[in-house]
């Protein structure tokens, strides 16, 4: 196996591995960075591993294991150079045992506020006042009483007795699909319109007739050597305009995290492009933006 010093190093990255998974809540915080540094990680981690799963016939085991050290201490630092924020204080990421979804969970309402900023607009987030607030009264006062016995009880599951623990009250007894359908596209229609008069910034690259002959897109990630598009980009969406015979077709908007996460996926997959070639890029094909694989990439992280 590893001598006593290698061994040491190992727990510190375990150590390190975890705690910036807490502090970020997220699975893998290296999908926060720049696409250039995700990569040189990944090739390290992937060394690494084969290193932790077959000792006995890895090569430079050593230098390896110490690689990925340095790669973590790199990978702290370069989440603070990117401005990439940690969990606010008193603030707890879950899972809703039922629907296996992630939320998160503050303090107060000043803390949702908070994490919608770091996290994006349709996390879920509640505080712990409206947790407490959900408690039905009876179950409340049972809950005290057992505590006062000396006990530790636990609510495991909970089915309010009436119509006052609703988040959304309706006169109502119960809506019918329409109704449900009518409110959900309402919704929808706010968050666009919110989108469009906020401020919120769009990145809008229009892609001429070649996408109607390949079926691809190319987003950039660099123009003559240096980070652009995609990896330097502030916006808040990227938004693809698919034009054809100077007349536009669509235009697909995706929050510029989610589009980061999409373009992940083609991270080795780069090609010359943009005037002259000057450029670099994905090459990402259009149906694959709605391939189940892709969908899942978003939601299932979004829910873990």
């Amino acid at each position: 196996m590893f001598n006593d010093s290698l061994q040491k190093t190992i727990e510190e990255i375990y150590k390190m591995k975890n705690q910036l998974i807490s502090d970020y809540g997220v699975d893998e915080p290296v999908r926060l960075v720049n696409i250039d540094f995700q990569k040189r990680f990944v090739d390290a981690e992937i060394r690494y591993n084969i290193v932790l799963s077959f000792p006995e016939k890895a090569k430079d085991a050593e230098k390896k294991i110490m690689s990925m050290y340095r790669g973590y201490l790199a990978l702290q630092k370069q989440l603070e150079t990117e401005g990439v924020k940690p969990l606010p204080v008193d603030t707890w990421k879950l899972k809703h045992t039922e629907t296996d979804r992630e939320v998160f969970i503050c303090k107060n309402e000043a803390g949702k506020k908070n994490v919608q900023k770091q996290f994006g607009k349709y996390v879920i987030v509640l505080s712990a006042d409206e947790l407490l607030n959900m408690i039905d009264h009876d179950i409340f006062l049972e809950f005290v009483k057992l505590t006062k016995q000396g006990l530790l009880p636990k609510i495991t599951s909970y089915s309010a007795k009436s119509d006052k623990n609703k988040i959304v009250n309706d006169s109502r007894e119960k809506l019918s699909d329409w109704d449900i359908d009518l409110e959900f596209g309402e919704d929808g229609e706010h968050r666009v319109r919110e989108m469009l008069s906020n401020g919120d910034k769009l990145e809008i690259k229009t892609e001429r007739d070649k996408w109607y002959d390949t079926g691809n897109i190319f987003v950039e990630i660099k123009s003559r050597g240096k980070p652009s598009g995609l990896e330097t980009t502030k916006a808040d969406y990227w938004v693809i305009n698919l034009n054809k015979n100077n007349k536009d077709y669509c235009k697909l908007f995706f929050e510029i995290e989610d589009f980061r996460k999409i373009a992940s996926k083609y991270r080795y997959n780069l090609v010359n492009g943009g005037d002259n070639g000057t450029s670099k890029g994905y090459l990402i094909p259009i149906k694959e933006l709605f391939d189940i694989e892709t969908l899942k990439l978003i939601y299932e992280q979004e829910e873990m």
